[in-house]
């Protein structure tokens, strides 16, 4: 789960009788994913949409992952904005306009890659 998002208590839980081969079919595909038992089974009963493969949800993470350093980047370069030496270093608006458009469009590339590894 990202950080600063809130996640409502689970209270309740649901008990299912299955088979020994298909207990085995869940616990493997849950640790396929790196999910616990109750991650998967949940995801699986919500029909949210399980990646199809171990690539596309390590791809998955290092895509958010790479989006989250982007917008670190882009924090930072806004705090540098206001930094008296940045200030006198000459570097024109349009340019940091440029770069700040720039790092919000590759930001927004990501998530674009992120919903079509999703959707798969």
């Amino acid at each position: 789960m990202a950080k600063g998002v809130t996640q409502e208590k689970r209270t309740c839980t649901i008990k299912a009788h299955v088979t020994t081969e298909e207990y085995a079919r869940l616990k493997y595909d849950a640790g396929r994913f790196n999910f616990t038992m109750s991650d998967y089974v949940r995801r699986v009963m919500t029909e949210f949409k399980i990646p199809q493969s171990v690539v596309d949800a390590r791809a998955i993470i290092d895509l958010f992952k790479t989006s989250a350093d982007l917008a670190r980047l882009g924090n930072l370069f806004k705090m540098a904005l206001n930094e008296d030496d940045f200030k006198e270093s000459g570097a024109g608006s349009t340019q940091v306009q440029k770069l700040i458009r720039d790092i919000e469009d590759t930001r927004q590339c990501l998530f674009d890659q992120i919903r079509g590894l999703s959707k798969k």
